[in-house]
């Protein structure tokens, strides 16, 4: 069963001028050489989101991994320009004005972050790159069983407990059942899969 849903957002220094992802475009241009992105790695999601938003506005860049949790600290020291990762890691940056978020990759506005466009609503047409969290089981495990933790995933994901804590940890419950959620990773992988080779990614 999925729980959740995680929408990377696009960050950049408050300072830089780049309040829309097309003046993040224009000034990207204008600087003469690749623009420095921020991923958590070569081959990570957000290696993926990136690539698929900049090839999407037509901006050159470059990606510097910098490992878990970093992307405020390579922002604010300007080694990146730029970064996605997810917005729970630029809150208290973007409350004390020091960054600012320019879109976010999901093809609908996050509840936590209404005052930002998504990236497709920006000028990034048919964004909409997003990661879902859920619970899976072996092969071959009776449909009882499956049927159980469903029930009990359910009932997690609608508990003010996991509810609360996915508002400060930043995703989103998104409860789906077991052959709601198994058709989806089968079509995400469809997805993915030609994303990748489009982006020359399958033998990164």
């Amino acid at each position: 069963a999925r729980v959740g849903v995680e929408v990377p957002v696009v960050a950049v220094r408050a300072d830089s001028g780049w309040t829309t992802l097309e003046a993040l475009a224009a000034g990207a241009k204008q600087l003469g050489k690749p623009l420095r992105v921020g991923v958590s790695g070569l081959g990570s999601f957000t290696h993926l989101v990136s690539a698929a938003l900049f090839s999407k506005i037509g901006v050159p860049v470059v990606y510097v991994p910098y490992g878990e949790g970093r992307a405020p600290a390579e922002l604010l020291a300007s080694r990146v320009d730029v970064a996605i990762q997810w917005p729970s890691q630029f809150h208290s940056h973007v409350r004390n004005g020091t960054l600012a978020l320019v879109c976010t990759t999901g093809d609908e506005k996050l509840a936590t972050e209404d005052n930002v466009p998504t990236c497709a609503e920006a000028g990034a047409e048919g964004m909409n790159i997003t990661m879902w969290r859920g619970l899976v089981a072996p092969a071959g495990t009776p449909p009882e069983v499956i049927g159980k933790l469903e029930e009990i995933a359910k009932k997690a994901v609608e508990s003010e407990t996991f509810q609360k804590t996915a508002v400060n940890l930043g995703f989103t419950p998104a409860y789906l059942p077991a052959q709601e959620f198994g058709d989806l990773i089968a079509k995400d992988d469809v997805t993915i899969g030609a994303l990748m080779t489009e982006l020359g990614m399958n033998n990164k």
